[in-house]
């Protein structure tokens, strides 16, 4: 997929084994590396909080992966449930024939930023001790040039 000045790749890196221990302990904080392809000075980069700067109009791709060969993870849907509606023009859907989630984001004001969450699946299991996976980073509107 070409890169254009508008668009932003993520990729989700998730460590199934770290995270299955973790919510079988009863901690439900995925181990989740999170990096993506913005040229602009992102935070939190690597980590499960990453903020991404993004452009107005642009599109944003989120592309699960495991870091855990055997293993697969997919991202199950996303969560608008934190304020992040106004942020696309349409919320992030499932690309067709892919694993990989895309979505417009709207013209707002340069600084603007939302949290957001996907809920995802590790060997498509969708839980594991009653608990859902998820994860809840943020995008951030670029400043202008």
């Amino acid at each position: 997929m070409a890169n254009t000045d508008a668009d932003v790749h993520i990729l989700v890196i998730v460590d199934t084994a770290a995270t299955i221990q973790n919510y079988e302990s009863g901690n439900f904080e995925p181990v989740i590396y999170m990096v993506d392809d913005d040229p602009t000075p992102d935070s939190n980069q690597g980590t499960v909080n990453l903020i991404t700067n993004v452009a107005p109009e642009g599109l944003v791709t989120w592309k699960p992966s495991s870091i855990n060969n055997d293993d697969e993870v997919e991202l199950a849907s996303f969560d608008d449930s934190k304020g992040c509606q106004d942020f696309f023009k349409d919320l992030p859907t499932q690309d067709r024939g892919s694993k990989s989630w895309t979505g417009e984001v709207a013209e707002l004001d340069a600084g603007t930023s939302a949290s957001y969450g996907f809920y995802f699946k590790i060997n498509g299991n969708s839980k594991c001790n009653g608990e859902k996976f998820y994860f809840d980073p943020e995008l951030r509107m670029r400043l202008p040039d």
